[in-house]
C-alpha cells in the first residue's frame, strides 16, 4: 500500500510540474489565454489548466501561491522527504523524525544543520528509522529542502497558536 501511495505522491509532483512549465511557456501564446493573478500575468494554455485539475490535493496538499516555495516543495516530496516526514512535517505513521518538534530545525541558522543531517544521514537508533544520506543532492536542492523546511515550520507553528 505505501508503495502504491508513493507513487501516486510522484506522478502528483510530476503533473504539477507540467503545469508549471507548460504554464511558463510564452512562446505560443496564440493558443494561450492571458489573466491576471494576484497581480501578475500567466499564461495558461488548455493543457496546463488540465494539469491543475490532475493536481493531487490529498497527497500534495493545496497548491502554494508563493511559486518559488511550491517549488521548494515540489523538492521535498520528489526526494522522498514528505514520504517519511510528512507534508506538513509530522510524519503521520512511521519512526521518522517529527521536524516540528525537532533541535535540529530549531537550531539551524542558513541550513547548516540540515544540510549536515542530509548530506551524511542519521543511523537508527531504537526510536527511529535510519535516514539516508542525500549526499548527491545539489546545493540548489539543499537550499530549497531548507527554506520548505524552515517555511513550513513557521506557517504550522502559526496555525497552532491561532487554536
Amino acid at each position: 500500500m505505501k508503495t502504491i501511495l508513493k507513487y501516486k505522491f510522484l506522478l502528483s509532483i510530476a503533473v504539477f510540474s507540467i503545469f508549471t512549465i507548460l504554464s511558463c511557456n510564452t512562446t505560443n501564446q496564440n493558443k494561450a489565454t492571458t489573466i491576471s493573478l494576484d497581480s501578475m500575468n500567466a499564461i495558461y494554455t488548455r493543457d496546463s489548466i488540465n494539469a491543475i485539475a490532475d493536481y493531487d490535493t490529498e497527497f500534495l496538499g493545496e497548491p502554494l501561491k508563493d511559486s518559488v516555495m511550491q517549488h521548494n516543495r515540489n523538492v521535498f516530496v520528489i526526494n522522498g522527504c514528505a514520504y517519511c516526514h510528512g507534508l506538513y512535517l509530522k510524519p503521520a505513521v512511521g519512526e521518522a523524525a517529527n521536524l516540528l518538534n525537532s533541535m535540529i530545525v530549531a537550531t539551524d541558522k542558513n541550513g547548516e544543520l540540515i544540510k549536515a543531517v542530509l548530506k551524511a544521514g542519521i543511523p537508527a537508533t531504537a526510536k527511529t528509522s535510519p535516514m539516508p544520506q542525500f549526499s548527491d543532492l545539489s546545493e540548489k536542492d539543499m537550499d530549497a529542502l531548507v527554506s520548505y523546511i524552515h517555511y513550513t515550520k513557521t506557517e504550522e507553528l502559526k496555525k497552532l497558536a491561532a487554536k
